[in-house]
């Protein structure tokens, strides 16, 4: 037991449960580049927008591919601003992000079974997994605090549901997390889709006293979500250059293989059938840790929120199954979807080592397993870790020194800027960057 535990031990577990946080620091500091690379390229007309006075806010909910990144454009015009948008700066936000997601998990983990050096023990894994080298693509892309503010708006979210009674404030924050969320990635729909499933199952837990205001609240959940799915999808087009959303239709096999691919992709993110049995073995413990929690949901209720986090996962997937299943399985195992998939693993640890005293016996045998993975996955890195992350720094590097020299650059080298597109593109926007002094032409005097 960690009841009555020394300070050696204490700081030990504070150690441990940094340590990835700090790691991730460290990592951005050592590979993050300040270059616009990518699908960054689409912004630079905002910024040119921003500058001359006329932007709108048109401008600011178009449609990028499925989304509507309303949030980010708003966080990367004024951090920007203060940085000359700076990339890295933008890395090193979402790290920030990061840290507010752990803390919003912390919260409702400690919800469910209260607030002991145990419970902090129980955490590590968690921070452990959140903080995973293996989606360095979101880590060394400013683009993606648009996902990390979704994830947070979604935790936050189920957090404030859970502890909401009836239209309080904690409701309506609930909501406002829900709006900024669906305006940051298209998976922030999915908060409200699983907050109804959440409020239901709470309605239905409640007792008689209290089923007329959580039914209230449902109501008015549910009159949010046909507002917010309305106002998303007015004028909504399928983007150009993805595959037919019927894929999953016409080739169904390939479709649930990049579906399991993507759900174990943590457990083997450079093996395909590694991924895809790994998937498999978690949408079996998905379902059993399901049936368990709904089975006598009055009892189990704290444990709802749990639930939810590996909805989101499957929610998430399941988009991705529906937009990107086209491009080939291993397209599942790209880094960045890690961000998303990885809430359902937590959820499935939290929900089983958070159970009632009875399953003492489970709680304990879950956290041992999760440490003895933990330390497995960290022994058996393979080179994919190793030499991955090097390849992009290198890549970002050169692309770095291909726009500060773009007029003298072919169009070969400039296409890498781009994922290998037009390279017109960074021949038309790059002036605009000049023009402003933003990025790699920002320098001090």
């Amino acid at each position: 037991m960690l009841a009555n535990i020394s300070l050696v031990k204490k700081s030990i577990i504070v150690i441990v449960l940094a340590l990835p946080a700090v790691i991730a620091f460290l990592f951005i500091a050592r590979y993050g580049v300040n270059v616009v690379f990518g699908d960054q390229w689409d912004f630079v007309p905002l910024w040119d927008k921003f500058y001359s006075g006329t932007l709108s806010f048109n401008d600011l909910t178009i449609q990028i591919n499925e989304h509507r990144a309303l949030v980010y454009y708003v966080i990367m015009l004024m951090l920007g601003s203060i940085t000359h948008w700076n990339n890295v700066a933008e890395m090193f936000f979402s790290w920030v992000l990061l840290c507010l997601i752990c803390f919003v998990i912390y919260k409702i983990y400690t919800r469910s079974c209260g607030t002991s050096w145990a419970v902090a023990a129980r955490f590590i894994p968690v921070t452990w997994m959140m903080f995973n080298l293996l989606q360095f693509e979101s880590l060394l892309s400013g683009i993606q605090i648009a996902c990390y503010i979704m994830i947070l708006s979604f935790l936050l979210a189920v957090y404030l549901l859970q502890t909401s009674r009836g239209l309080d404030w904690r409701f309506f924050i609930a909501v406002f997390c829900g709006v900024i969320g669906a305006y940051s990635l298209a998976n922030g729909l999915l908060i409200w889709i699983i907050g109804l499933f959440q409020l239901l199952f709470i309605w239905v837990a409640a007792d008689a006293a209290s089923k007329k205001v959580y039914l209230i609240s449902l109501m008015v959940w549910s009159a949010f979500t046909v507002a917010i799915y309305f106002l998303y999808f007015w004028s909504y087009q399928k983007p150009v250059g993805t595959p037919s959303l019927l894929y999953f239709v016409q080739q169904p096999l390939i479709a649930v293989a990049y579906g399991l691919a993507a759900i174990g992709s943590l457990f083997g993110i450079n093996h395909t059938y590694i991924a895809i049995a790994a998937g498999l073995l978690l949408v079996v413990l998905y379902t059993g840790v399901a049936i368990i929690i709904l089975k006598d949901l009055k009892v189990k209720l704290p444990q709802l929120p749990c639930l939810a986090l590996i909805l989101f996962t499957g929610g998430s997937v399941l988009l991705l199954v529906l937009s990107r299943s086209g491009f080939g399985i291993e397209q599942a195992l790209s880094s960045r979807y890690i961000s998303f998939t990885v809430i359902g693993i937590i959820g499935l640890y939290l929900a089983i080592t958070s159970l009632p005293q009875k399953f003492i016996n489970i709680r304990s045998l879950t956290f041992r397993a999760a440490i003895s993975l933990l330390l497995l996955f960290l022994l058996s890195l393979d080179m994919y870790i190793l030499l991955i992350p090097g390849k992009t720094y290198l890549i970002r590097q050169l692309s770095q020194q291909y726009l500060m020299t773009y007029q003298s650059q072919s169009d070969e080298n400039l296409k890498i800027l781009y994922y290998n597109r037009d390279p017109a593109v960074v021949r038309q926007y790059a002036p605009i960057l000049m023009k402003y002094r933003l990025n790699v032409f920002y320098r001090t005097e």
